[in-house]
């Protein structure tokens, strides 16, 4: 199935309030001072197939292992809603992945050691080259692409992720390509 148009809205925050304890004023008396530290937030306008990056399409798709592993081929997703979504000819411009809370153990994601790994020279995706992504149960991250740029082309030679884990554990994912 080709790729439906999208909007997307993205939000990468961690806002935090730190009450610091001041050395005591003139007067002797302690002072606090509430400071927010926000200064890493991401949030641009709404993310469409003219922007950068661009967001053409989307996959939204629950990976269940078969005896601890799994293939993920970004050429053929299937989705929540069924149908099977190819991001081929598309860059992962952003990438949510969450470990759901009832997964028995830590799982873990690699660009696929066998064929046709997607990964780039250098680690400018999600991970170096030789890296990987481990998820203990109930943990989430997210990746975005701000450059438009920086992640390989999804084709036949560049298209597969590993998963490995525990028995039939799942890892879900929620995908933008452009």
């Amino acid at each position: 199935m080709s790729l439906n148009p999208v909007t997307v809205n993205v939000q990468m925050k961690l806002t935090i309030q730190e009450t610091l304890t001041l050395d005591p004023a003139a007067s002797g008396t302690p002072q606090t001072q509430v400071v927010t530290h926000s200064g890493m937030d991401y949030a641009p306008a709404a993310l469409t197939s003219s922007t950068t990056p661009p967001a053409v399409g989307c996959a939204l798709c629950t990976i269940t292992m078969s005896s601890g592993s799994a293939t993920i081929s970004l050429e053929s997703l299937t989705t929540q809603l069924g149908p099977v979504v190819t991001g081929a000819g598309y860059r992962v411009q952003q990438i949510k992945l969450q470990a759901p809370s009832t997964n028995a153990a830590v799982i873990t994601l690699v660009p696929d050691s066998g064929s046709n790994p997607y990964s780039a020279s250098g680690g400018s995706f999600i991970f170096a080259a030789s890296g990987q992504i481990s998820l203990t149960p109930g943990d989430e991250v997210q990746w975005t692409n701000r450059s438009g740029t920086a992640a390989p082309v999804v084709s036949s030679t560049v298209k597969n992720l590993s998963l490995s884990g525990t028995g039939a554990d799942q890892l879900n994912i929620e995908i933008v390509f452009g």
